[in-house]
């Protein structure tokens, strides 16, 4: 029954009208079920909605937790009760057509964008790895990407009065490009991948021993070898010329994985399109953002209706406020400053050491941006981040009452079960679980194109080609990186259960920002332990768990996953009307660059500062950890552990209970992919800011209804504006005056 109940819409209630918000739903759909005005779906249907308005009034006044938002509209009882009747729905309302771009204009608008992806680039590492200043690009609508695209707008707005201005749709072409490549230069791929190569061999040790542990492991083509080189790159060089010769096979080798993974997200997320953005119509918050800036002129300035609400700008004011007063004390310290983050560790509140160790890592901060993305998401989706956090700090607490103790994190076969360890394997399991639902509900799909791969039609029509593109695109992905991985020397078991794990948090993570829009989401799932823990040592050789190391840090880490930024990218030329092909090609050409250029910053800049210079947290911590936690299971072999795999199972079980209750039963108040990433590095720091987000959501709907939600949405467009914009102000003064540690950008892990 739980598979038939999927096969609709897998997570969202409303998959026929979550595109807007509430004010484009519950007027209408109240009013269509009560003036009998419903489309001819057979009169089950319209009693249905008749019914499902009765008992939402019955409902109503039970609380916050029970607001009714678009979440809870008639259309979700005629869709629900329509899948168990197994009856017709009628198609969801025609978007705005694709058309065609003349493709002069087409080629410039990815001119422009791959301008932006190599200032970026060149931005993200500089201000990032050498001033130390604010996260540019790690977030998944980066502030950097942000700043030069309102920048570009600007711009546009002066070039259309002389006849040069760049339509809607090539604006949002150039925003495309340049959205996918934000952090290639920083934590996604380069400033993890460089120091990486290099650093097994510069803080090799007589005590850690890596010299006889990994060195011997380590193919000749994987990393520089020549120890000079190395040393160079730490300490830098002294009027010489940069090594490059040196780096170029073995980065032309790491291209190989990352280009693997590429292939998979590029091919996952043409699979996932249609449904998400035409059958399930997801919100996409971080979409809504760029596209309010863009307005719907058809040569966009700022003379938009966003630039003109005075709403708007008062939200714009209390952000960057704050910034200024934080920008000013960097240079001043005399001037006073308000401090949001780090306000007060949660642990703080107790005197029990057990019970500061449960919450050590939980802290109340506010950010200002997340609250307006908050605002703007589903009320069921806001409620479940903030919900499942403390669901699973209550877990904790209860396993510490009945004696069940925290256990012990170190890596290493002498590591204890506990509740620490029971909340991290039953997330692993809910992320499985969900997984796995998401691509059952694409079955159709992924069969069609595996069809087309073997027995190409006569006739295709486009999608049809995209399908049989994309298979392609996946085989490619899976046996490159399976074949890179065996040629490294890793154990093709431990690569596969690598790759699925790694595959599973790829798609779960992209829904969650497709529907929670988080700017930054992480389910700190580490492949390593993972794998270590359902397989054990016994049969992995020293290659398997070098290699291992290294794919936790390319292709594996957490911000190297671009499936969000590419089902962004899709619901953005979705709106304006892009082409789907356009914007693979600019997400394409835009990549490419941005790899190159990436990884040639990273490169100057260690070698002409030293990279002992540099943010200590990428070059150094980040890119030795995964070597430590290798070296533990190398020297002290590990068996399978049997507590994490039941403990896996138990997750992915609550997980399809969550999904079952939420799917079947209306009064069901929380969205299930809340579980998965409750009590990770994000939700731990970002929860308070969606549930301020989640509160101001329901209180409007509550007092005004629709009509005040529609007033307050331009402010939440506000919050984000002002943080970003100022973020981006005190940047440009840094990079002007070359002060360091000015950071503004929020510091939750990224790994």
């Amino acid at each position: 029954m739980l598979l038939q109940t999927l096969n609709y819409s897998v997570f969202s209630p409303e998959p026929l009208h979550t595109i807007g918000s509430i004010e484009d739903h519950i007027p209408t759909s109240w009013a269509s079920v009560l003036a009998g005005r419903l489309p001819a779906w057979g009169n089950d249907v319209s009693l249905s909605g008749v019914l499902f308005v009765v008992g939402w009034l019955l409902l109503e006044p039970n609380g916050l937790l029970m607001a009714s938002d678009d979440t809870r509209s008639s259309l979700c009882a005629d869709e629900r009760e329509a899948t168990v009747r197994q009856m017709p729905l009628p198609a969801p309302p025609p978007e705005r057509p694709a058309t065609d771009e003349p493709p002069a204009r087409m080629g410039l608008a990815i001119l422009v964008g791959v301008v932006g992806v190599c200032v970026n680039a060149v931005l993200v590492a500089y201000v990032g790895g050498y001033l130390l200043g604010s996260n540019l690009g790690v977030d998944y609508l980066p502030i950097g990407v942000f700043c030069l695209f309102v920048v570009l707008v600007g711009m546009n707005s002066i070039l259309r009065h002389v006849g040069l201005g760049l339509t809607r749709r090539e604006l949002a072409v150039a925003y495309v490009t340049m959205l996918i490549t934000s952090d290639i230069a920083g934590s996604a791929f380069a400033m993890r991948l460089v120091p990486s190569l290099v650093a097994v061999f510069y803080y090799a040790t007589p005590m850690n021993d890596w010299d006889l542990i990994f060195v011997r492991y380590i193919p000749t083509w994987a990393t520089p070898h020549d120890r000079e080189v190395i040393r160079q790159y730490y300490e830098g060089i002294s009027g010489g010329p940069i090594p490059w010769g040196a780096w170029f096979l073995p980065l032309a080798t790491w291209l190989v994985p990352w280009v693997a993974m590429l292939c998979l997200m590029f091919g996952l997320g043409v699979l996932l399109r249609k449904r998400w953005l035409e059958r399930e119509r997801l919100t996409f918050p971080l979409a809504q953002v760029p596209l309010a800036v863009l307005g719907e002129e058809a040569v966009p300035g700022f003379n938009t209706a966003l630039r003109r609400d005075v709403v708007f700008w008062i939200a714009f004011a209390v952000p960057f406020v704050v910034r200024m007063l934080q920008g000013l004390h960097h240079y001043r310290p005399a001037v006073p400053t308000v401090t949001l983050v780090g306000i007060l560790p949660l642990s703080s509140m107790f005197q029990n050491p057990s019970w500061q160790s449960l919450f050590d890592t939980t802290s109340f901060e506010i950010h200002l941006a997340l609250v307006g993305i908050a605002v703007l998401m589903r009320q069921e989706v806001s409620a479940s981040f903030w919900v499942f956090e403390w669901f699973y700090l209550g877990v904790g607490a209860i396993l510490y009452l009945i004696g069940f103790g925290a256990g012990t994190q170190t890596n290493t076969p002498q590591e204890t079960f506990g509740y620490v360890m029971f909340i991290y394997y039953s997330r692993l399991g809910g992320t499985l679980a969900a997984a796995t639902i998401l691509l059952w509900a694409i079955r159709e799909q992924i069969a069609r194109a595996w069809k087309l791969l073997w027995h190409p039609l006569s006739a295709e029509d486009g999608d049809d080609r995209l399908l049989r593109w994309v298979a392609w695109l996946i085989l490619a992905g899976a046996v490159l990186y399976l074949g890179w991985a065996y040629a490294g020397g890793m154990n093709l078991r431990a690569a596969l259960v690598v790759l699925g794990v790694h595959v599973a948090v790829l798609v779960v993570l992209a829904r969650i920002i497709a529907d929670g829009g988080l700017f930054w989401a992480s389910l700190s799932l580490d492949p390593m332990r993972c794998t270590v823990r359902f397989l054990g040592t016994d049969w992995m050789s020293g290659d398997t768990l070098t290699f291992l190391a290294f794919s936790n840090q390319v292709p594996m880490a957490a911000r190297a996953n671009l499936l969000p930024s590419i089902m962004d990218s899709f619901q953005i030329g979705n709106k304006t009307g892009v082409r789907t092909s356009r914007l693979l090609w600019g997400m394409v050409i835009g990549v490419a660059v941005a790899t190159v250029v990436s990884l040639a910053v990273v490169l100057w800049m260690s070698y002409t500062y030293g990279a002992l210079t540099l943010d200590q947290g990428m070059f150094l911590s980040t890119a030795s950890f995964p070597f430590e936690e290798s070296a533990n299971y190398l020297t002290n072999p590990a068996t399978v552990n049997v507590a994490s795999i039941w403990t896996t199972a138990l997750g992915a079980a609550l997980m399809v209970l969550f999904i079952t209750l939420h799917r079947r039963f209306p009064w069901w108040p929380v969205y299930p992919l809340g579980f998965a990433l409750a009590e990770s590095a994000t939700m731990e720091h970002m929860w308070l800011s969606v549930f301020l987000g989640w509160v101001i959501h329901v209180l409007i709907v509550r007092v005004w209804g629709g009509a005040g939600y529609r007033r307050i949405k331009p402010a939440a467009f506000g919050l984000v504006v002002g943080d970003f914009l100022s973020i981006g102000m005190w940047t440009a003064i840094d990079l002007v005056t070359g002060s360091l540690s000015n950071r503004m950008s929020h510091e939750v892990s990224t790994w």
